[in-house]
Parts: structure tokens; sequence; C-alpha cells
């Protein structure tokens, strides 16, 4: 989940609630199944916080640099 996010969010200029991104990532290739898709793309990128900023509740955008 969190590579497929990463690249979601990589192909947006501005901050992305985390329903867009689920609906982002499950059009994708390669897209794994889950029960809970937000809560699996919410815990993925927790895990990456060096590579991506939280703005506000629910937000995510890629860390500049």
């Amino acid at each position: 989940w969190g590579e497929l996010a990463l690249a979601a969010l990589k192909s947006s200029p501005h901050p992305m609630s985390l329903d867009e991104l689920v609906s982002r990532v499950s059009k994708m290739e390669g897209c794994p199944s889950s029960s809970d898709p937000r809560n699996a793309i919410r815990v993925a990128l927790t895990r990456r916080k060096d590579a991506v900023r939280r703005e506000s509740r629910g937000f995510y955008q890629l860390v500049d640099g």
C-alpha cells in the first residue's frame, strides 16, 4: 500500500485526502486487497513519515527534498 500511495502523492502537486488516496490507489495496477484500505494507507504513510508530511487531519503530501 505504501509504495502505491507514494506514487499517487507524487502525481499530485497538492495535499491529498485519505479518501482521494484510497480512490487513486485502488485503481492502480497491482493494488493489494484489503478489508480496510483507508487504514492500510494511513498506516503505510505513518511508517514513511520521513517521506510524507501530514498537512492536517487526513491530508498528506510528500516532503520536499
